[in-house]
């Protein structure tokens, strides 16, 4: 039987809930998971929802109605790519 694994929509980071010796839920790369955990991708199901960070991003994003400078973990804002108009 696969065992879920919480994945962030947007980071595509994974919760790992009991990893590590960590009393809180962290969140960490994929691949780190499945060397941590010892489990094949077969062994495991993602489901979806948002981290901490990205769910903080994209309540802002929604508030303020544009992309901060860059994403959670480093990553660059799809803003950094498209070319913003103008305000006169």
């Amino acid at each position: 039987m696969a065992v879920p694994i919480v994945r962030c929509s947007l980071c595509r980071r994974v919760r790992d809930d009991a990893g590590a010796g960590h009393t809180t839920a962290r969140w960490c790369d994929i691949v780190e998971f499945m060397r941590m955990n010892h489990l094949r991708p077969s062994e495991f199901l993602l489901t979806e929802t948002y981290c901490d960070e990205c769910s903080l991003f994209y309540r802002q994003l929604v508030t303020y109605g544009r992309w901060p400078n860059q994403m959670p973990g480093g990553m660059p804002g799809p803003a950094d790519d498209v070319a913003r108009p103008s305000i006169r």
